[in-house]
């Protein structure tokens, strides 16, 4: 999901404002399977949102300016609330 192309995904999002995954796709460069994968995944882990567009298309959205993640691949393990 951390992939370098998918770390962009979001920020195209913004940017483009596309209407549907099949214009994000065009954009990116990418077949609509392959992306609606990758945004499935950031939208389960709240990076972009999908809404339902004109019929029944996905769109995707991005609601922020700004993420930060800071991880420790040394601290202990710690269980999400």
């Amino acid at each position: 999901m951390f992939s370098q192309r998918n770390r962009g995904l979001p920020a195209l999002t913004a940017q483009e404002d596309p209407d549907s995954l099949t214009q994000l796709a065009a954009l990116e460069g990418r077949s609509n399977s392959n992306l609606s994968r990758a945004l499935q995944a950031m939208s389960r882990c709240g990076f972009v949102e999908l809404e339902e567009g004109r019929r029944g298309t996905q769109v995707p959205r991005v609601t922020y300016s700004q993420v930060r993640i800071d991880l420790s691949p040394t601290a202990p393990s710690q269980a999400l609330a």
